[in-house]
């Protein structure tokens, strides 16, 4: 996505479980390059379900924000990545990710993050496509929504 995100994130502290159609799963090793404006490089290892991995080479550029960043990713080729990486500050931190499917337009993103220089810790992410949608969403309410329906009891 080039433009802006808007995007929100909820920290998980338990063994949550979503019992939610997988769409696809991700390994990522991002590196950290600068701060201001976030600068990272990324090598993702993809699995859409039922299709072959796939590999992929970012850089990504982020601005401030919180709700709402602009962010500009460019495909870069492997050498690159690996010129990039000479630049990171620390370590990768490795990404392990899941996609689920909420709704028609709804995907949620269960992280967890192992850094090399830090604790471990796994988090959720919806990107909305406008900042409204993002403000009025309740995913407490979405969850306990699902976790009622007869057929996932």
């Amino acid at each position: 996505m080039n433009g802006f995100e808007i995007e929100r994130k909820w920290l998980i502290k338990n063994t949550l479980y979503f019992n939610l159609p997988v769409l696809s799963t991700k390994l990522s090793f991002r590196g950290y390059i600068n701060e201001n404006p976030e600068t990272r490089i990324t090598q993702t290892l993809k699995k859409p379900r039922g299709k072959s991995p796939e590999e992929d080479f970012q850089l990504t550029i982020k601005s401030k924000g919180n709700l709402v960043r602009q962010e500009v990713n460019i495909g870069i080729p492997m050498s690159k990545f690996m010129e990039l990486s000479t630049m990171m500050r620390g370590e990768f931190a490795i990404k392990r990710t899941t996609e689920y499917k909420l709704s028609d337009n709804i995907i949620i993103v269960d992280s967890t993050v192992e850094s090399p220089s830090g604790p471990s810790f796994r988090y959720a992410e919806v990107e909305f496509e406008d900042e409204a949608s993002a403000v009025n969403f309740n995913l407490e309410e979405e969850l306990k929504n699902i976790t009622g329906m007869p057929e996932i009891q």
